[in-house]
């Protein structure tokens, strides 16, 4: 019977039966696994600190991870992860992981508060980022531009009905009243349609 003796480059006996160069790492397989344990890490610190709530979910919607500043706002809003979340929440994680089409902001009203929240899929790790932003002051800012408009507006179109209104009379009575007025007179129309005729400061 013939026993094989695997030595290594100092002669001792490798106990696994290999040769010395099978024992060896692949050398592009390291590579890529320093590579992913870098991406790893600047994800973490990505996430550990930037300002903005981030929730991280898994394919199947399951918050899996929230940043310092998200746990943060959670404990300020007094209020569990997932009643942040909209009801289609299951369904936009999927639909982002899946690529089809981008979701949306979607916008979630916690008390006097209102919150965009945006999907941004992780396809390297299969998972997707929610990104929580504060909208309250532009919302409220929105409003009050619109209610402004409106008490503006209304005024404006009274104002045109009534121009409208005496467009025809001025059609038909402006050429006799512009003859039989003095010549030192200037006529002239506000915005509610009155007309008015006035001396000609330059006589």
């Amino acid at each position: 019977m013939v026993i094989k003796n695997n030595s290594n480059a100092d002669g001792q006996s490798d106990p696994n039966g290999g040769s010395p160069a099978s024992n060896q790492p692949n050398s592009g397989s390291s590579q890529r696994d320093s590579y992913a344990e870098a991406d790893i890490i600047r994800l973490s610190l990505f996430l550990r600190r930037n300002p903005m709530p981030i929730l991280v979910c898994s394919p199947d919607g399951t918050v899996i991870k929230l940043n310092p500043a998200a746990e943060k706002l959670l404990r300020v809003l007094h209020l569990p992860e997932l009643e942040l979340l909209p009801v289609e929440h299951e369904q936009f994680v999927q639909t982002c992981l899946a690529g089809t089409h981008t979701i949306p902001a979607i916008e979630r009203i916690v008390g006097d508060r209102v919150f965009a929240i945006t999907y941004n899929p992780v396809l390297s790790f299969n998972l997707v980022y929610l990104y929580v932003v504060e909208i309250t002051d532009y919302r409220r800012a929105e409003d009050e531009f619109l209610q402004f408009t409106e008490k503006t507006i209304d005024p404006v179109k009274h104002a045109v009905m009534q121009l409208r209104a005496t467009s025809r009379q001025w059609h038909w009575g402006l050429q006799d009243f512009e003859t039989s007025k003095p010549a030192n007179q200037v006529v002239f129309a506000t915005m509610d349609g009155c007309v008015f005729a006035i001396g000609d400061p330059g006589n």
